[in-house]
């Protein structure tokens, strides 16, 4: 109870903070056509905004509640506070990540941390998330942007997206108001504030033995070495689960 009680507390404390990487990046951000949102105070923190705004995601106003038994909001926790990986379960030769997820993956890793952006939006913004990604990137950083089901997505699992997530240097969301009603939003900002409950991978994940549905299990590491799994399960979940 004390460290949730430290934890709203510095939440609330550097909600109040100017966010400098993005008042560096004003000028550029406003150039695509987007709003800037260096703090939450006021009116901002009531209201979303008339367009869609790029502000920072610690401390965002979600109105959404997040089901913690949801299967991605469970997996894409697991790799946002542990060194996990979705393995497949029998999985079907040849099974390997396409070429450009390959490339962005080893960007991201070669990357400093200050330069690894992660951007929370919803599909009805992903079009200015694709503009902002593509502007930062003329800019040196290395960005992970995100939707599930999105043809223009890369095929990561959520404990992948998970992993993106705990290696960024920087947490930004595109703020509007169907953003403020995303429980994926909103559970990216609880995660990044250490609110998001974290269960055992030994609690079953959602999803039974589904006929032609590929199965996979979540595996934890300490420095690469594989130190557990969690039972195995089946479903759409498991789509993009890795080979061993």
């Amino acid at each position: 109870m004390i460290l949730l009680r430290i934890a709203l507390l510095l939440s609330v404390l550097t909600s109040r903070v100017q966010d400098a990487f993005l008042q560096e990046l004003r000028p550029m951000i406003e150039a695509l056509g987007l709003g800037v949102r260096t703090q939450w105070s006021g009116m901002a923190l009531q209201s979303p905004p008339a367009s869609p705004t790029v502000a920072p995601l610690r401390g965002f106003p979600s109105t959404a509640s997040v089901p913690n038994d949801a299967a991605f909001v469970r997996l894409f926790n697991a790799g946002a506070h542990h060194e996990a990986a979705l393995v497949a379960v029998r999985p079907r030769s040849g099974m390997t990540p396409p070429a450009t997820a390959q490339q962005l993956a080893r960007a991201w890793k070669d990357a400093p941390t200050t330069s690894r952006v992660f951007v929370s939006f919803t599909r009805a913004d992903a079009a200015y998330a694709r503009l902002l990604r593509l502007a930062l990137e003329t800019r040196g950083y290395s960005v992970f942007t995100y939707i599930r089901g999105d043809f223009l997505s890369l095929p990561f699992n959520a404990v992948e997206v998970g992993r993106f997530f705990r290696e960024a240097g920087h947490h930004i969301v595109i703020d509007s108001r169907e953003a403020r009603k995303s429980v994926g939003v909103a559970a990216e900002r609880l995660a990044l504030e250490g609110r998001l409950l974290d269960r055992s991978i030994q609690d079953p994940i959602p999803g039974g033995p589904e006929s032609g549905q590929p199965c996979c299990r979540v595996c934890t590491y300490v420095n690469s070495v594989r130190t557990g799994c969690g039972p195995v399960t089946c479903g759409g979940h498991c789509r993009n689960a890795r080979p061993n």
